[in-house]
């Protein structure tokens, strides 16, 4: 082969790879340019979702906004649609382009009102180029039953002589406090611009706030939806006007202190119930005031409600019976015989050192063994309830009812952290939180019997759905103080 030709071939193989290394930097160049509009427009289209994001955002503080300054708008069924397809502005007033939202509102969960009045707001936001945000937001209603104080007007009350409120204050009016003082463990509040003598007040919890807005009261048109979940949970009660001076009711209602987890304390989360007397033609009784009394209204010798235990004497009770004056000084009495012996006896009766008022319906007003009272004392107080409307009132199904109990396993015990592990019969687990860290020193791994507090009349305090988390555990041995965390 000639040089010419070597040389020739050298030349054509300089050419291929010239090629070859020029088609290699268009492709990387091509590539880099390509991952340069890749890197922009998945930048544009995070910029674009985070905006449609924050849209969608401010629609639930919106829907929220809306449900507070008009209640009314929220429905008791179904859902609410506070907007749709509505254009957009941004903080300036400036329309947002290409972008509309709709914001929607309804009940959800639980709509019986037993744990609260829940809702969901949904915000959704849509673009001309088909992307779209969801957004959802858990609200729930506030009650007033949080508060342990709440006035709209105070008026000439004052707190005094160290009054203690334990939970929330509020007053639409100003607070006042006297000299001689008071003590709050919650936050108060107050509408007006100062707590009169607020020196002499003690605040164990935060700062009292002065100047907040004003709480309205609730209308009367939840009063109908309010009625039907009561009636729904058997605790609707329904009292009349038959009174004949002011303070006096038809119907009373005493919270008590009911032992539900059977540990010996009566004052744990969710415990204590109520009861309720009515007396629907005896509502001076109910309350124990002196308008209807048998006889001249006002004598307080005439009171079915007041009276004393003594023991001997006749008319005046034997054996530490509770006599009340109405017994001792009703006309047709056997004993004693005459009007005025009545008079005197009664007086004698409500002189007597160990007098006592009790409100209507209290057994205390039959006890015979005074001041105990037995199941047959309460027999004579609880009245033909569904006869005479007189008496008191049938507790609704489940409360106090016997509990239903399971068997599980310890298979862990932490003491740095005062918890245990259990098992459940279907392999479910679950680690609860020791009240008593020192119940736990001497327990080992065993069986532990549970206590299903739905058959007991209080709520499952189940934190995750599909357990079997229970707030309230027994044991057969040394942990009766453990409960869910």
């Amino acid at each position: 082969m000639s040089r010419s030709m070597k040389v020739r071939n050298q030349r054509g193989i300089a050419l291929i790879t010239v090629l070859l290394v020029a088609l290699a930097v268009s492709g990387i160049a091509l590539a880099a340019a390509m991952w340069t509009l890749n890197a922009t427009l998945i930048t544009k289209s995070g910029d674009r979702t985070a905006t449609l994001n924050d849209i969608a955002l401010a629609g639930l503080e919106e829907g929220r906004s809306q449900l507070n300054a008009n209640p009314a708008v929220y429905p008791s069924t179904g859902y609410a649609t506070l907007a749709t397809a509505a254009p957009v502005t941004d903080v300036l007033g400036n329309t947002v382009p290409n972008v509309r939202r709709s914001i929607y509102v309804g009940p959800d969960g639980i709509t019986g009102g037993q744990y609260g009045v829940y809702g969901t707001i949904i915000s959704t936001v849509r673009d001309t180029f088909g992307n779209q945000v969801v957004r959802r937001l858990q609200i729930n209603q506030e009650s007033f039953a949080k508060f342990s104080y709440f006035t709209n007007t105070e008026g000439n009350i004052v707190f005094a002589n160290n009054d203690q409120i334990r939970g929330p204050v509020h007053s639409n009016d100003q607070i006042k406090i006297s000299n001689t003082g008071a003590t709050f463990y919650d936050q108060v509040t107050t509408a007006a611009s100062s707590i009169q003598n607020e020196g002499a007040a003690t605040f164990m919890g935060p700062a009292p706030k002065k100047n907040v807005a004003p709480i309205a009261m609730p209308t009367t048109a939840a009063f109908p939806a309010l009625q039907a979940r009561a009636a729904a949970a058997s605790m609707s009660f329904v009292s009349n006007l038959n009174g004949n001076s002011p303070g006096e009711a038809s119907l009373r209602i005493e919270f008590v202190a009911v032992d539900l987890n059977g540990d010996g304390d009566s004052t744990d989360v969710n415990e204590g119930f109520i009861r309720v007397y009515q007396d629907n033609l005896r509502p001076w009784y109910v309350t124990a005031t002196l308008s209807g009394n048998p006889g001249p209204a006002g004598d307080i010798r005439r009171s079915p409600n007041c009276g004393a235990a003594i023991p001997g004497g006749a008319g005046v009770g034997t054996n530490g019976r509770f006599r009340t004056a109405a017994d001792t000084n009703f006309a047709g009495a056997p004993s004693p015989p005459t009007s005025a012996a009545r008079v005197t006896a009664a007086t004698n009766l409500l002189s007597s050192g160990n007098r006592k008022c009790y409100l209507g319906g209290d057994p205390r007003l039959t006890a015979v063994n005074w001041p105990n009272f037995s199941a047959a004392d309460w027999a004579l107080v609880v009245g033909d309830w569904p006869g005479t409307g007189r008496g008191w009132m049938p507790r609704p199904a489940g409360v106090g009812a016997q509990s239903t109990t399971v068997t599980s396993t310890i298979t862990a015990i932490d003491r740095k952290k005062n918890t245990l592990t259990m098992t459940g019969p279907e392999g479910n687990s679950d680690t609860i939180k020791v009240k008593d860290p020192t119940k736990l020193e001497k327990l080992q791994a065993d069986l532990l019997a549970l206590t299903d507090p739905a058959a007991r009349g209080h709520a499952v305090d189940s934190k995750r759905s599909g357990t079997d988390t229970l707030r309230y555990v027994k044991c057969p041995r040394d942990c009766h103080d453990a409960r869910a965390g």
